[in-house]
């Protein structure tokens, strides 16, 4: 990984879904694809796969040249999720979570319609953040990822009020030390327009659900000078055409970075393209 900060990309992947994949071969897949449609921005967390996510993540990434490796922007997560790393290689695990996942799993029943609601704003329910769980999630993420250096690191489903003055203060030290380039939260945007603005003093990023584009409209406005990270945008639409409604989400929000997870390499692949031509045309 790069020393020096990396401004965040127009697009960038979600890797959530890596851990449900039946081979690490076929994560591999989905990461290469991304990259190989220019997406330099992959967007992890202890939570997903329960440290798998970041584990394949940081093992595909070995297998790219250290110069390519240096455009690459991680943005990975604290708060949520276990505090060590899990013993099963993902050469053996995957296989196995999906096998017990297909033979365990309950059919679903398909829930009747409903009209769409917008999520009241309210503030999340607090949850003390110490300093021990930070450190440990850090270091073993470092770990899992193969990495010195975290582009991006959020406080995962939390607001900073959450954190401990002494896991402030840790979490100061890693952008001091160059360790973390920037710090932000990840969390629902309609706990976000709840907080007060002065809590995100010293925190750059803000990553949160837009498919309430009138909320991410008022979060913009409140909070003009932090960089904006946009997920589920197509969480209420149908798979097809899904990379349209990405790059008109890019048109409406020019200064924002959009995410999303498949895990269909021809749905990654049309992102990827889509995007390449919104640059090209801007």
């Amino acid at each position: 990984m790069t020393d020096k900060p990396l401004e965040l990309p127009a697009v960038g992947y979600g890797c959530v879904h890596l851990s449900a994949c039946r081979s690490e071969r076929e994560a591999h897949r989905l990461l290469q694809t991304a990259y190989d449609n220019g997406i330099r921005l992959y967007d992890t967390a202890p939570l997903y796969g329960k440290g798998y996510s970041e584990w394949v993540l940081g093992r595909f990434l070995k297998k790219l040249s250290a110069s390519d490796r240096t455009s690459i922007s991680i943005t990975t997560k604290y708060g949520l999720g276990p505090l060590s790393s899990p013993s099963l290689s993902p050469v053996a695990a995957l296989p196995l979570n999906y096998i017990w996942k297909r033979f365990t799993s309950v059919p679903k029943k398909s829930p009747a319609p409903q009209a769409e609601s917008i999520p009241p704003i309210v503030k999340k329910s607090h949850r003390m953040i110490d300093v021990n769980r930070v450190k440990q999630q850090f270091e073993q993420s470092l770990k899992r990822l193969g990495v010195m250096q975290i582009q991006t690191y959020l406080g995962h489903e939390l607001t900073p009020s959450f954190l401990s003055d002494e896991a402030c203060r840790y979490l100061e030290s890693l952008i001091v030390e160059g360790r973390v380039s920037r710090l932000g939260v990840g969390i629902g945007a309609n706990h976000l327009l709840a907080m007060d603005p002065n809590e995100m003093d010293g925190f750059e990023v803000l990553q949160y659900n837009a498919d309430v584009p009138d909320h991410a409209d008022e979060l913009l406005k409140r909070f003009p000078e932090k960089r904006h990270l946009h997920h589920s945008i197509m969480k209420s639409m149908k798979k097809n055409g899904g990379s349209h409604r990405l790059y008109d989400h890019r048109n409406r929000f020019p200064s924002c970075t959009v995410l999303f997870s498949s895990s269909n390499p021809k749905h990654i692949a049309q992102n990827g393209t889509e995007f390449s031509q919104y640059h090209a045309a801007h």
